[in-house]
């Protein structure tokens, strides 16, 4: 149980921060076109401007961080479910030897 909670935490912890690294990224490319004064506008309201590209920044990084950390839950969930349903055998490399002790299967 503990390690199902620690691939799940994990998973979302690296989705999260996947997601945000990828809004910086795309937010870094859009944020100055969106912010460019219109064609023949010289002149801006500075304060209002940096104020807006500031909050516009936080709102796509939080998108981002949590859009990127159900992704990661998602994945989470899905590696959980498939390694419970493969049973605790599941790892052992085929064709390897029963170790000492144990029944030989027949043969």
């Amino acid at each position: 149980m503990m390690n199902a909670l620690r691939t799940l935490l994990t998973s979302l912890a690296f989705g999260a921060l996947g997601g945000g690294v990828i809004s910086a990224l795309i937010a870094r490319s859009y944020l100055p076109w969106m912010a460019t004064p219109a064609m023949g506008q010289a002149l801006c309201d500075c304060e209002r401007t940096s104020k807006g590209v500031a909050n516009q920044i936080i709102h796509y990084e939080s998108i981002g961080l949590l859009i990127g950390a159900l992704l990661g839950l998602a994945l989470g969930v899905a590696w959980v479910v498939r390694s419970r349903r493969q049973g605790p055998g599941a790892g052992a490399t085929p064709g390897a030897m029963p170790p000492p002790g144990s029944p030989a299967v027949a043969g």
